[in-house]
C-alpha cells in the first residue's frame, strides 16, 4: 500500500471520527436547550384587569382602566363587618357614610367612578397534577360571572340577582398547565352598586371536598410583566 493511499484512508477515518463526535456533542446539547426553552410558572398572583363597560362581549375593543396583580386567594367575601377591618374591599361615600360599596381595588375605585358599570377579568394558569374530571363551584353575589378554561366556558351565570347564589360546572382536564379566566360583571342598580362578592372552589378527582383556589395555586408565566 502506497503512502498516498494510507493518507487517504487515514483522512477518511479521521473525518468519520470527527463527524461522529460532532453528532454526539450536538445530541448532548439538545436536552439542555429544550429545558431552557420550557415555560416557567411562578405562583402567588393572577392578572386582574378591570374594564369600564357593562358587558363581556364589549371588552375585546377596550383597554383596561385598571391592570394590576391579584395577590390573594381567588375570593372577595363579606366577612360580617361593615368596616375596613372586617372587609378589605369596603368603601364609604357621603358626609354620613350613607353610601357603601365593595370594590376589588378600593384605592383605585375613582378610576372607574361611582355608579359606573365595569367588567373584571382574572387571568392565571392552574396546574392539573392528575388527569380527570374537575368540578368548579362559584359563589357570587349581585353580579354575573363566567369561568373559562382554555377556550371552553365551564361555568356561567349571566343573570344578576338580589341575593347570592352558587353555580357549578364540570370539565375534563389533562395533566399540565391550563389557562384560566374568571370574569365578573358588576351589578348596577338604583340601590346597590358594584358589589363584587365571589368565591371559587375546585373539586379534584381524588378529593372529597372542594377547596378554595388559594394564592399559591394562582400561577403566572415568569416572562409576563404587569404595568399598572
Amino acid at each position: 500500500m502506497s503512502c498516498i493511499q494510507s493518507n487517504r484512508i487515514y483522512s477518511k477515518a479521521l473525518f468519520l471520527v470527527f463527524t461522529l463526535a460532532l453528532l454526539i456533542f450536538t445530541a448532548s446539547l439538545a436536552p439542555a436547550q429544550e429545558e431552557q426553552s420550557e415555560t416557567i410558572y411562578e405562583p402567588g398572583a393572577a392578572l386582574l384587569e378591570i374594564f369600564k363597560t357593562d358587558s363581556i362581549d364589549k371588552v375585546s375593543d377596550l383597554v383596561p382602566v385598571i391592570r394590576t396583580l391579584w395577590k390573594r386567594e381567588l375570593a372577595c367575601t363579606y366577612s360580617g363587618s361593615w368596616d375596613q377591618k372586617g372587609n378589605p374591599w369596603f368603601i364609604k361615600f357621603g358626609a354620613n357614610s350613607f353610601f357603601v360599596v365593595t370594590f376589588l381595588v378600593p384605592e383605585r375605585y375613582a378610576e372607574i367612578g361611582l355608579e359606573n358599570p365595569y367588567v373584571a377579568r382574572f387571568s392565571f394558569y392552574y396546574e392539573v397534577k392528575q388527569s380527570g374530571k374537575y368540578g368548579f363551584n362559584i359563589w357570587h353575589g349581585r353580579n354575573a360571572c363566567r369561568l373559562v378554561i382554555g377556550n371552553s366556558i365551564v361555568v356561567e351565570d349571566s343573570s344578576i340577582r338580589d341575593n347570592p347564589s352558587t353555580i357549578q360546572g364540570v370539565c375534563k382536564l389533562e395533566k399540565g398547565f391550563h389557562r384560566v379566566e374568571f370574569w365578573l360583571v358588576s351589578n348596577l342598580s338604583d340601590y346597590r352598586n358594584d358589589d363584587a362578592y365571589f368565591m371559587i372552589k375546585v373539586l379534584s378527582p381524588d378529593a372529597f371536598d372542594a377547596e378554595l383556589i388559594t394564592k399559591d395555586k394562582l400561577l403566572m408565566k415568569s416572562a409576563d410583566s404587569v404595568k399598572p
